[in-house]
């Protein structure tokens, strides 16, 4: 499995396998997740799930962070650890900063200047 990260590398993802003899028994999957709570840190992801009565290690290889695309598989199961304003991507963004350009400071200045000159007449 490979999948883009958010700033276009390639990487490649570590699947945990665990062989079902039905695929139906993924439609009563249960599992309990430990993991760190959500934060803003991209390259690094601890926590442990526990299924079927084995430990399996979560690490940054085996999670997939949003607007990953997967590639070269033809399908696969997952979990949602976080979602919404909770991922590390929407916590990692910050405040967008709103940029000028020399045109609008100039612009600004040209503008108060005309006003002066019209308040002074």
């Amino acid at each position: 499995m490979t999948y883009n990260v958010f700033n276009g590398t390639l990487n490649l993802a570590q699947p945990i396998l665990c062989y079902c003899e039905r695929v139906v028994s993924l439609f009563v999957f249960s599992a309990e997740v430990e993991c760190e709570p959500p934060n803003n840190v991209l390259n690094k992801f601890e926590g442990t799930m526990t299924w079927c009565n084995e430990l399996h290690s979560l690490d940054n290889d085996k999670v997939l962070l949003r607007g990953c695309v997967l590639r070269n598989t033809e399908w696969c199961f997952g979990l949602v650890l976080f979602a919404g304003r909770d991922t590390k991507l929407m916590m990692n963004g910050g405040k967008a900063k709103f940029k000028r350009t020399r045109i609008d400071e100039l612009t600004n200045v040209l503008i108060i200047g005309v006003r002066m000159l019209q308040i002074m007449h």
